[in-house]
């Protein structure tokens, strides 16, 4: 069994980024994702990518497990915002609607995480949010959550 040497080993907390993936562009997906096989996933990106600018303290994502009488299920709920609302950020999400994705998570030091397979999709939805007051601004909210078998997975640690 491998030695894992935790002290002075901290780990900030928080996410840098996160990608969902629609299901259609995933190349390679092993049927059951485990963090040995996790590098083997593999996708490419569509045509019509969307580059925007998103608040990455908005970034929350939640991977809570519970017990059923088939098994594990993991309960799988994340959330971000763009920092404006445009036509182009809506018609893209617009255009993927309703989706079927997997999403990856980056931590600030690097490590990823895989959340969703092909065989256990998440879905992602959004929402117009308008602050009340001047300061508080226009957001888009992407949602993507599941209820899930797959264990979420790390794909760089």
């Amino acid at each position: 069994m491998p030695v894992l040497n935790i002290i002075d080993n901290e780990q900030i907390g928080s996410y840098k980024s996160i990608t969902f993936i629609p299901i259609d562009e995933i190349v390679n997906c092993p049927s059951f994702l485990t963090n040995k096989n996790a590098n083997e996933f593999t996708y490419t990106p569509g045509n019509d990518s969307l580059q925007a600018n998103f608040l990455y303290d908005s970034i929350d994502i939640d991977e809570k497990p519970s017990r059923t009488k088939s098994g594990i299920i993991y309960k799988i709920s994340a959330q971000f915002d763009f920092s404006i609302q445009h036509s182009k950020i809506d018609d893209y999400l617009n255009s993927k609607l309703p989706i079927n994705c997997v999403m990856v998570g980056l931590k600030h030091f690097g490590q990823q995480k895989l959340y969703g397979s092909l065989l256990n999709p998440l879905k992602m939805i959004y929402e117009f949010r308008n602050g009340k007051t001047n300061e508080d601004g226009s957001t888009v909210r992407v949602k993507i959550d599941g209820k899930i078998s797959q264990k979420p997975v790390f794909i760089m640690d």
